[in-house]
């Protein structure tokens, strides 16, 4: 099976916005709830060891639900025991708030016992701060897609602002096919003043004429910061020069103001809740434009070429540097490389990872002598030993090149995303 996920913008009424907020709320609640609850069996624990702690997600999901109906729930003065409002949202997103809660739990546990990265223990999510959102599982077929809109439990039909037509063709499943196409979740998220869909699905693999039946002599990738990416093969010719976007440097000037602005506003005041809302819509401009950039480009890079070089860049060392951690983060390397290596598994094509080490820009691709020193102010590649000249992104990238044609063995199948 093949493991996608598709995202299209829906046009939903104020009532329907009200609707989707509640429960974007309840998944928020249920989240800050089992972690009150957690917090609270560990230190009964800790006093009697005889106490267990919920740590999986069907603990907290069964601890969840006995305090939902029990009058330790029921706000005071209410008739009736349990939460009032339980019954106003879905009960599934009580549970994968929950599953969220498990999960980061199980992060924070991993982390620890491997020695790696610190993973700090989860806390209580704030209403306004984050993402805006809840997950729904399909059941058989609660999940329903139309021509031009997406029905969801208990929600309704809610109309897209896109046609579906490929979706369901997707989800159509061929003759003599050995598993069928399946929606696995959908996860409404809000982002700026719209709402959003993502449907994570099951589907199978892609036609045998849209996949790589042979490997041909590997293309290297360099990336950089004005020159996002320069894609180049053994033989020194370079194939394609893509050019940075740039969208946060081309908007800084324009989130300061807005952000200056924002800041002056009253609490609490309407003003600031506009002012709010357009800070807000520029940077969800702003992710735009890199998401699509980096989509286009690694899609392009996926399709034509089956052995692919990528250098192993150390993202987190890089952003250590105060003058270029902006714009590293702005390029969003590791996001290209990510969506390279699992578009490059669904073609079967190979992505070879080259040594971190590697000296890539400082090795003279026409006779391999290695300078001692090359800064990055300097943009040309003079070679003392054979006296040749030639791009700096260009020669680093035909290097890469020849890392992976030469060095089969390093070599390794790009890893298949899966939900």
């Amino acid at each position: 099976m093949r493991y996608t996920t598709l995202s299209y913008r829906l046009r939903v009424t104020p009532e329907q916005a009200q609707v989707l907020s509640r429960n974007a709320g309840a998944s928020r609640f249920a989240f800050n709830q089992g972690l009150a609850m957690l917090n609270a069996a560990y230190e009964a624990h800790k006093a009697n060891p005889g106490v267990k702690v919920p740590y999986s997600k069907f603990d907290l999901i069964n601890t969840f639900n006995a305090w939902k109906r029990s009058p330790a729930a029921a706000r005071e003065g209410a008739e009736s025991p349990g939460l009032a409002w339980r019954d106003e949202v879905i009960a599934q997103v009580f549970e994968e708030g929950l599953a969220d809660l498990s999960c980061a739990v199980k992060r924070f546990f991993d982390a620890r016992k491997q020695g790696g990265k610190h993973q700090g223990f989860p806390g209580f999510k704030k209403r306004g701060r984050g993402k805006v959102s809840f997950r729904l599982r399909n059941r058989a077929t609660d999940i329903r897609v139309n021509l031009h809109s997406i029905s969801l439990p208990k929600l309704g039909e809610l109309p897209a602002c896109e046609s579906t037509r490929r979706l369901r063709r997707l989800l159509r499943t061929p003759s003599g096919a050995a598993a069928q196409s399946k929606i696995l979740f959908a996860t409404v998220v809000r982002r700026a003043d719209h709402w959003y869909v993502r449907l994570n699905i099951a589907t199978q693999p892609l036609h045998p004429s849209q996949r790589h039946t042979q490997f041909a002599p590997a293309v290297g990738i360099d990336r950089g910061l004005t020159t996002f990416a320069v894609i180049a093969n053994a033989e020194g010719h370079e194939l394609l020069r893509s050019h940075a976007p740039k969208p946060l440097k081309s908007r800084l000037r324009a989130l300061r103001r807005l952000s200056r602005r924002l800041s002056r506003t009253q609490k609490g005041s309407k003003n600031r809740e506009r002012q709010r809302r357009r800070l807000a819509r520029l940077h969800a401009r702003i992710a735009c434009i890199r998401l699509d950039h980096v989509h286009k480009l690694s899609s392009y890079v996926a399709k034509t070429h089956s052995h692919i070089a990528l250098e192993d860049l150390h993202i987190a060392g890089m952003l250590r540097n105060g003058r270029l951690a902006r714009s590293i983060s702005d390029a969003s390397w590791g996001l290209f490389a990510t969506q390279v290596r699992y578009k490059a598994a669904w073609r079967e094509g190979l992505v070879t990872s080259v040594d971190r080490f590697f000296p890539s820009s400082k090795t003279c691709h026409k006779c391999a002598f290695v300078v001692a020193a090359l800064p990055l102010s300097k943009r040309v590649f003079e070679c003392p030993s054979c006296s040749v000249q030639c791009d700096r992104d260009s020669n680093a990238a035909i290097n890469c090149a020849r890392f992976a044609d030469e060095a089969p063995n390093r070599g390794r199948q790009a890893m298949e995303y899966k939900v």
